[in-house]
């Protein structure tokens, strides 16, 4: 599902938000629930839950107030509907059980604080023997990355990404849905691959290339357009947008929590250009510098910023009057007899709604949160080079959730994967192996 609302631009906000006792309403509404939230997480979580070092939950949360909270007032305002007044009470309460989640996980752990505040101001260079010698475990990445995705361009009928250059392109539904003609088990292994393996061989020579920059640079870009050409094969937004959204968070991260407003703007524009063409290409229309920047503001507005905002209030009211699915739309589910609902793309807050109404949207965030912050706490105790990579595909991975499903299959195997690799990671090195 796709955003289909109306344009937007800085008048029609003003008379929107401002024009009338509605707008001027839901604004007011926004306001009070962010200062309402900060204020909860100052009396409650304190440094536990730090913005400026983004922990799991932070990153989540604050990725939520700008998609959800703020943009939820335009559709509020905009818009009447069976489930309007729903769906701004739903998206406005989610972040205070989502912050008593956290709290409560706080109190499972001891000094919990302490934790977190030695993880986010560890040294990443610090662990010489974490950091030294990874690069046999590069190279089997690297070769098995480059191993699953030639078996998928071998068996797939039709590459997206190269059909872009043919002189009769198939119709844009078919250029559109080409992935989803392979097997399960390739699709998956795809998917693994553009949010697991190459962000671990682009992120890993970033990392290196900060340290060892002669050794290290070619490296970098080399494994830099590799990752861009298998992320852009299936023309699939999401790929490649999430590798600069990994390059930013690791910038940040590596230059100790700042980030220039040259490479901030650079990065930005890359990815809203980044995203503009594969809009372009994946309907097969013409691509030029000018189709591109035409496409660019409204790509970065609409797609970006408000889709997931839009879609959540769309669902809401498509299914007002449906009973709750039940945990149709939880593909999982479906291993132990639940007929499963293609309903993808809808928003974390939405499928909450569809599933299990007001009882998911209040325990749903608050689990979240739990889970999140116990994560946090119990295998990231101290950044090093192959921790901080993992790191940053978690916390993508958990900003995703709100583009998304309540437990979407490749976030749940993202952070599995995390999990067990941080599990391994820390166990060694209390054993004194690394």
């Amino acid at each position: 599902m796709e955003y289909h609302g109306p344009v937007i631009t800085l008048w029609f906000l003003l008379d929107l938000l401002l024009g009338s006792l509605k707008g001027s309403f839901s604004v007011c509404i926004v306001i009070i629930n962010i200062l309402w939230v900060f204020m909860l997480r100052r009396l409650l979580l304190g440094n536990t839950l730090p913005f400026r070092t983004p922990t799991l939950p932070s990153f989540f949360l604050l990725a939520y107030c700008v998609l959800m909270i703020i943009p939820s007032a335009i559709w509020f305002s905009y818009y009447e509907g069976p489930a309007t007044n729903d769906y701004i009470i739903a998206v406005q309460i989610l972040p205070s059980f989502f912050v008593l989640g956290i709290s409560l996980a706080n109190t499972s752990f001891p000094s919990p604080a302490r934790a977190i505040t030695r993880f986010v101001q560890s040294d990443i260079f610090a662990a010489k023997k974490v950091n030294k010698g990874k690069f046999p475990l590069f190279v089997f990445v690297v070769v098995l990355e480059l191993a699953i995705i030639t078996t998928y361009i071998s068996q797939a009928s039709v590459i997206p990404f190269f059909e872009i250059f043919s002189k009769n392109p198939p119709s844009k539904d078919e250029m559109r849905f080409a992935i989803y003609e392979s097997s399960p088990m390739i699709i998956f292994l795809y998917a693994f691959v553009v949010r697991v393996l190459v962000p671990i061989t682009v992120l890993f020579p970033l990392y290196m290339m900060n340290r060892y920059r002669r050794t290290w640079r070619p490296i970098f870009w080399l494994s830099l357009v590799v990752g861009f050409c298998i992320t852009l094969l299936t023309l699939e937004r999401q790929s490649s947008l999430s590798l600069i959204c990994l390059l930013i968070l690791s910038i940040y991260f590596l230059q100790n929590y700042r980030i220039t407003q040259r490479q901030l703007i650079c990065l930005c524009t890359l990815l809203i250009a980044v995203g503009s063409f594969v809009s372009l290409a994946q309907y097969s229309q013409p691509l030029s510098i000018l189709s591109i920047g035409d496409r660019a503001v409204s790509y970065g507005v609409m797609r970006v910023l408000l889709d997931p905002s839009y879609m959540t209030h769309v669902i809401f009211n498509l299914y007002a009057d449906h009973p709750p699915l039940l945990g149709a739309t939880i593909r999982v589910l479906s291993l132990f007899g639940i007929q499963y609902e293609h309903l993808t793309a809808i928003g974390f807050v939405a499928d909450l709604w569809v599933n299990y109404r007001w009882f998911g949207v209040i325990l749903g965030p608050a689990l979240l949160g739990y889970i999140l912050q116990s994560i946090q706490i119990c295998f990231f105790r101290v950044r090093t080079v192959p921790t901080m990579i993992i790191y940053s595909i978690m916390l993508l991975a958990g900003g995703w959730l709100i583009y998304s499903n309540m437990l979407p299959t490749m976030v749940l195997t993202v952070f599995l994967f995390g999990s067990l690799f941080m599990h391994t990671i820390n166990k060694l090195y209390c054993y004194g192996r690394i």
